[in-house]
């Protein structure tokens, strides 16, 4: 097996014979016909040595211990110790001596403050009873003023900063006797306006849209994070809690994913689930630890009941629960082809007033196919920090004019895609008009090859006064007008 860079070894001439801190090899493992033996002991401070075992699958008790510290003055004893009871157990001889000594950890002296412990601990111990303690505790120490100086002993490698040695000093003294005392301080209420909510709006939207809130881990498998999202640099831990979870996660959506597979693995048939939490990209990005809102809708688009037809929820069933979450705001939709974790034809960036705020789409079939699900689910993540605020409803008094519905249907180019007439007409600047929408897409017999027709919606009133047919044609034109010259559409004849 090779090891790591990382990693120390005890050698010989021959080669390795152990894992430095964690383990012996079986060359160096003393069986019944052992005849000779050759003792070593050493120290290694807890950070060459934790994580280590964890990555070799082993544990040992050498790197239980090695990892939380060990007293260096121990290896000299250690040695005394072990050769004496060999010679008086098995009648061993002592041999000669090889010792490779460098610098031991040094203990720098610790200064203890009383001032600092009273306010620590909220009691005042005393000069008297902190001296008693740190006698008790074989803490040599000399006192100037209001500090000591303490001088830590080998062994109590723990100690190392001011705050150990109060929590030392509360330990002896006993808990009991602290007192429980109420905290005190001055609240001030912040001023806020009422005229939007809070970022936790959004989540508490989506909640209202039937979404279940989980939380989860922020460290997921390196392979997950390469087949989803193609990073292949992924922020490592340096000491890991399972193999598989590695690496911080640069997205949300592996830890939906495998929430969606264990409800899947349950024979749950339905799913709406979101979550908010930070992700992870890395040094060179400029924000390294952005905070996101990703979810993700499965199965049937609503609950099984008679009324209503039972179909598998799509791209434009989420796309309009996000829709309610950002209004009043305009939610745009262009095509993303790009990403390893969504299908390219059914995926599309996010924007909200020309601005990209994050992603949507249907899981790729090869995911899909790899976590066996019968659908695909519709996955989106969005950046918290690129939301807007949502605004709160305002009271509006009916308007008492009447409005006017006007119908035009318009040959574009295959390729111009619904966002890009919606943008086009919200440029007139057109005050009347209220409203536009798609209610109609015709390919087929009268329409020549490459074209395709689109049958608008438009909604025009004046708040002030009853519009003339004049006054109603002349936005009528004016929007086929500008669509002409955006995206060479044509009225239909």
């Amino acid at each position: 097996m090779a090891l790591d860079a990382d990693y120390l070894v005890i050698a010989d001439a021959k080669g390795a014979q152990a894992v430095a801190g964690v383990m012996g090899g079986a060359q160096s493992a003393v069986t019944e016909g052992t005849r000779s033996i050759f003792l070593e002991s050493a120290h290694f401070v807890p950070g060459v040595i934790a994580g280590r075992a964890r990555r070799l699958n082993v544990s040992s008790d050498a790197a239980h211990r090695f990892e939380r510290g060990v007293d260096p003055t121990l290896p000299d004893r250690a040695m005394a110790r072990a050769s004496q009871l060999l010679a008086d157990l098995c009648g061993a001889k002592p041999g000669p001596i090889s010792a490779a000594r460098a610098a031991l950890p040094a203990k720098s002296a610790i200064r203890l403050r009383e001032s600092r412990a009273t306010a620590v601990i909220g009691l005042d111990l005393g000069s008297k009873t902190i001296t008693g303690i740190l006698d008790r505790l074989g803490l040599a120490h000399q006192k100037n003023g209001d500090a000591w100086t303490v001088t830590v002993p080998p062994h109590r490698f723990d100690l190392t900063l001011e705050e150990d040695l109060i929590e030392e000093l509360v330990r002896v003294h006993g808990y009991h006797a602290v007192p429980v005392r109420a905290p005190v301080g001055n609240l001030n209420l912040v001023p806020r306006s009422e005229a939007s909510l809070a970022p936790l709006g959004h989540a508490v939207r989506l909640a209202l849209r039937e979404y279940l809130e989980v939380i989860t881990y922020a460290f997921i498998d390196e392979a997950d994070e390469a087949a989803l999202h193609g990073n292949t640099d992924p922020v490592r831990l340096a000491n890991p809690i399972a193999r598989q979870m590695g690496v911080m996660r640069s997205s949300l959506l592996a830890g939906l994913l495998g929430v969606l597979r264990s409800n899947a693995a349950h024979r749950e048939v339905r799913a709406r689930i979101f979550e908010r939490g930070r992700v992870f990209l890395g040094s060179d990005a400029p924000d390294q630890q952005p905070e996101h809102l990703g979810g993700l809708a499965w199965g049937a688009a609503t609950s099984e009941q008679w009324g209503v037809p039972t179909r598998v929820v799509d791209f434009f069933d989420v796309k309009a629960d996000l829709e309610a979450v950002l209004a009043p705001h305009r939610l745009d939709a262009t095509p993303l082809r790009d990403h390893p974790a969504l299908h390219p034809g059914r995926a599309a960036t996010l924007c909200v007033d020309g601005q990209d705020i994050g992603w949507i789409g249907e899981l790729h079939p090869r995911h899909v196919q790899a976590m066996d699900l019968p659908s695909a689910p519709v996955v989106f993540e969005l950046s918290l920090k690129s939301l807007p605020r949502v605004s709160l409803p305002l009271v509006v008094p009916p308007v008492r004019f009447p409005g006017v519905r006007r119908d035009i249907a318009v040959l574009v180019d295959e390729a111009v895609e619904w966002q890009a007439i919606r943008s086009a007409i919200a440029e007139c600047g057109l005050q009347t008009l209220e409203s536009v929408w798609l209610f109609d897409i015709y390919r087929g017999q009268g329409i020549e090859s490459g074209k395709k027709s689109l049958a608008i919606g438009m909604s025009i009133r004046d708040t002030l006064k009853t519009l003339t047919d004049a006054e109603i044609d002349a936005v009528v034109t004016a929007v086929v007008e500008h669509l002409g010259s955006r995206t060479g559409a044509t009225l239909r004849q």
